[in-house]
């Protein structure tokens, strides 16, 4: 495979993928995992390409009002290709810990995403395969945008 190299703006790396010929480009998250009490929420979600353009505000989730996020997260369920999100117990992080929560969540959510994805982003943690560490990737990925958009309101309402 060939260096992917991101374009400009939000949606920017997700373009490149594209022309690349990945049609179906997961973004996947959690919320949840500095959290003291309360479940691990884990969520992946494919965008079309043309859906992207019409996803007004999106910004990694942490600089949005709780409001916006709701907002968001009626649009993205709306116009997803595919989506899930997957809570992890509490019992079950400090059963595998934290770092092996976050993973296994991951997992489950872009395994519950059908189509599956031909390729997918993650931020910060390396996994085998088709899906790529984006370290930061809140912040520069229009795909993990949108997966935030969805699995924190979730995490929010629990």
């Amino acid at each position: 495979m060939s260096t992917i190299r991101p374009g400009k703006g939000i949606f920017g790396y997700e373009r490149a993928l594209w022309r690349a010929g990945f049609d179906l480009v997961a973004g996947a998250d959690e919320a949840g995992r500095g959290a003291c009490a309360g479940p691990l929420v884990a969520g992946a979600v494919i965008l079309d390409e043309r859906a992207v353009r019409h996803l007004d505000g999106l910004n990694d989730s942490k600089l949005l009002s709780a409001a916006t996020r709701e907002r968001l997260y009626d649009e993205i369920v709306a116009c997803a290709l595919a989506w899930s999100a997957v809570e992890v117990s509490p019992s079950e992080c400090d059963q595998l810990g934290m770092h092996e929560a976050d993973l296994q969540g991951l997992r489950r959510a872009l395994l519950r995403l059908d189509p599956q994805p031909g390729f997918g982003e993650r931020p910060g943690l390396p996994r085998p395969g088709r899906v790529e560490r984006r370290s930061g990737g809140g912040v520069r990925c229009g795909s993990i945008h949108h997966r935030q958009g969805h699995q924190r309101p979730h995490h929010d309402r629990l």
